[in-house]
């Protein structure tokens, strides 16, 4: 026997299914994903992260990161940001000779980096355990705030009537 005479048997249905069907041609291929998106008009170019107290979601990492420095320059030795700590601490006149933020934060970078890596760890080790104080006084207050409110809301329930016992 020849091998012809076997070619219906031997032969896969499934190739001849795909063959026929165009199975390979540009008509079968799958929607692009929404996930796999090659317009770069519908991908934002920087992630927008949630803000807080009413900033714009606008705002660069570097704009809302200097917002932070300035809030913190007002909590003077209790400041979380060591650059911002440093100044407080050392140039407590910065803020009399230059009373405008955007040139007294570009003083306050000035002077850090002119600060040797040695003698800036007392300032990192200090501002790292003012963020901690503050979480610490943060937790305490929402936990004084809660139970404020369950005393509050005590004092307004109706008082539980006495259990009869009937026999």
């Amino acid at each position: 026997r020849s091998l012809e005479s076997y070619s219906g048997v031997c032969q896969s249905p499934f190739l001849d299914n795909r063959e026929r069907s165009g199975f390979f041609s540009p008509d079968h291929c799958e929607p692009e994903s929404p996930w796999a998106s090659s317009s770069a008009a519908t991908t934002p170019s920087t992630p927008t992260t949630p803000t807080t107290e009413g900033e714009s979601d606008s705002l660069s990492y570097n704009q809302r990161s200097l917002q932070r420095w300035e809030k913190d320059e007002e909590l003077g030795e209790l400041s979380t940001i060591s650059p911002v700590l440093y100044a407080n601490m050392n140039f407590p006149n910065l803020k009399q000779d230059y009373p405008d933020w955007s040139s007294r934060c570009k003083q306050i970078m000035k002077l850090w980096r002119k600060v040797p890596a040695a003698d800036k760890a007392p300032y990192l080790q200090k501002a790292k355990d003012n963020r901690a104080a503050h979480r610490i006084n943060k937790v305490q207050k929402q936990a004084e705030s809660q139970i404020n409110k369950q005393t509050k809301g005590e004092g307004l329930r109706k008082p539980e009537r006495p259990s009869l016992h009937l026999r």
